[in-house]
């Protein structure tokens, strides 16, 4: 970006795009080490074995030439430059910009999802021991101890979709009090049973719906919703989690968790008021919802969209043929007659019953529409598709250091 001149030989090594791996380098008492490590995946009468015959082929990689390339030059010529190397959002490969860009577009990102706190983040983690404390909840406060982070790590990817290519900004809980309690919420929350009228796991229902039905004078279009995580509005999530709950077996679920209802929400209400960020400095909390690269993020806009969900039934009765939604994103088919008509009237029951969420509308450009990796063509007498994914990620370079059993799984 910004016409950032990049010799061959770097670009290369980028174009190996950011699933490629460098074998890595072991000590000698390091292989050995492995060999025992090996040996452990074993019967116990075979470990002996296992161990003698690993032993014996350490001589045999000594002096074997390593494939692969290497960084450091790459590595010091962006140092040297000032340039940073991003993710890309959507295309599997990197984005390469000037460091004063980067400052530029990373504090928008921030200032727009989070905002500045006074509160010392070690206040917080010994406020977050007590709860735990009281709630009995000895095991997820002792792996709070072991943690030596108090604020999480943020860093970004680049929405190369988008105009201007914004920022997304994304969370680490690694090494903070954060992972270990949302790990323990997200424990809980996946074993409840989300009903949703209109989830699917991935395109194959669509295109299963297309081919086992005839739709004359049908056409559609996709709506999104806008910044889903970070939108997601406090109040309404806390309700709807305890609604789940209430649909689900609550005794189960007391007994699964160890604590009262009641209990769990206050702890999860605590969690996602108090998942402060450290920038430049500073200490930032998300002005609402819940940060992307949190734990418990997935499978809490899954509960508040089944709700926002089996509320847009009833009001979509009539207007529409069929609705699908995949993450944050919604397929609706509808009659072709009065189409501009009936979209508005669509996108006004999302604004109705989508409580605070924020929603952007895709219609057929000359008949078609992009929804995953689908591509629809719609027909006066039919609907036609094709697979067609939006970006055409690269192939894994058969030099990355990952075993063959890995490149044949990758894609």
């Amino acid at each position: 970006m910004d016409d950032v001149h990049i010799p061959e030989e770097h670009k290369r090594v980028l174009q190996l795009g950011p699933k490629f791996c460098l074998e890595p380098h072991l000590r000698a008492i390091d292989k050995v080490a492995l060999a025992r490590s090996v040996s452990n995946k074993v019967k116990e009468e075979d470990k002996s074995r296992c161990i003698t015959e690993c032993v014996e082929l350490l001589p045999r990689s000594e002096g074997r030439k390593k494939r692969g390339v290497s960084l450091d030059p790459a590595i010091d010529f962006f140092t040297t430059n000032g340039l940073r190397v991003l993710l890309s959002d959507k295309e599997g490969s990197f984005v390469v910009m000037p460091e004063g860009m980067f400052s530029e577009k990373a504090g928008a990102a921030v200032c727009k999802n989070f905002r500045e706190v006074s509160e010392k983040p070690q206040e917080v983690v010994k406020k977050v021991r007590e709860l735990l404390l009281r709630l009995n909840l000895e095991k997820v406060c002792s792996e709070v101890k072991k943690m030596k982070g108090s604020t999480m790590e943020t860093f970004f990817s680049v929405k190369t979709h988008k105009p201007d290519f914004p920022f997304r900004a994304i969370v680490s809980e690694r090494g903070t009090w954060c992972l270990a309690v949302s790990t323990y919420l997200q424990s809980q929350l996946s074993s409840l049973k989300v009903e949703d009228p209109f989830i699917i796991p991935n395109s194959s229902t669509v295109v299963d719906f297309l081919k086992g039905n005839v739709h004359e004078n049908t056409s559609g279009f996709s709506i999104d919703i806008e910044d889903l995580y970070y939108s997601l509005p406090h109040d309404e999530l806390m309700t709807s989690v305890k609604e789940c709950i209430g649909n689900n077996d609550e005794m189960k679920f007391v007994t699964k968790c160890g604590i009262s209802v009641q209990s769990f929400l206050e702890l999860l209400f605590f969690y996602i008021k108090h998942t402060y960020v450290g920038w430049k400095g500073k200490n930032f909390v998300q002005r609402s919802g819940i940060c992307i690269g949190s734990k418990v993020a997935p499978v809490l806009s899954n509960i508040f969209l089944a709700r926002v969900d089996n509320d847009l039934v009833t009001g979509l009765d009539g207007l529409v043929q069929k609705v699908y939604r995949y993450v944050d994103d919604y397929l609706l088919l509808i009659n072709s007659d009065n189409f501009d008509s009936r979209v508005d009237e669509v996108l006004s029951v999302f604004g109705n019953k989508g409580r605070g969420l924020t929603f952007t509308c895709e219609v057929p450009k000359n008949g078609k529409l992009r929804f995953l990796d689908l591509q629809l063509s719609f027909q006066q007498k039919h609907v036609c598709w094709m697979f067609s994914p939006r970006t055409a990620k690269p192939l894994l370079d058969y030099s990355s250091g990952h075993s063959r059993l890995v490149k044949m799984g990758l894609q």
